[in-house]
């Protein structure tokens, strides 16, 4: 006799084995928990054989999909269909989170070039003079028509 096993937990078809004869009832055969003799169906791509209460059902199988899930990045983990919420592609960005965004590469970029203002900064007046006109270029970032959509960005000074 054949046995099928299952997750306690999810049902999910686990493999088989056979059945050990019962020592204690002679033609009679140990079925241990989460076990049945009914064989599972053969599951295709994107479903998992799964034991629901006494007979086995296909049920969708997107474990490892990843993904968005109410905007936020989510890697499934369960069995079913895809929940409430889900998305293939990451959202489109609102103009307010997208101004956030290029305001945090502004802020990111001026922490970068800091140095350059300090009075013992290895520069001289031309060189300074230049980081210090990049710098305003930064700040002036939001102010830039088309922000923010479509940014230029400063290039650091030459040298």
């Amino acid at each position: 006799m054949q046995l099928y096993h299952y997750h306690p937990e999810t049902g999910e078809a686990l493999g088989a084995s056979p059945a050990r004869p019962d020592p204690l009832a002679p033609g009679g055969w140990l079925i241990p928990a989460h076990a049945t003799t009914q064989a599972p169906p053969e599951a295709p791509p994107g479903r998992a054989a799964v034991w629901q209460g006494g007979a086995w059902a296909l049920v969708e199988d997107h474990r490892g999909r990843q993904g968005w899930l109410d905007g936020q990045p989510a890697t499934l983990t369960g069995l079913g269909p895809l929940p409430a919420g889900w998305a293939d592609a990451a959202p489109e960005p609102d103009a307010a989170a997208l101004a956030a965004l290029v305001r945090a590469e502004r802020d990111t970029r001026l922490a970068a070039c800091d140095w350059t203002q300090l009075p013992d900064a290895p520069l001289d007046g031309a060189q300074r003079a230049a980081w210090a006109a990049c710098r305003q270029g930064l700040r002036d970032v939001p102010q830039q028509p088309g922000f923010p959509g479509a940014v230029q960005w400063p290039g650091a000074p030459q040298g």
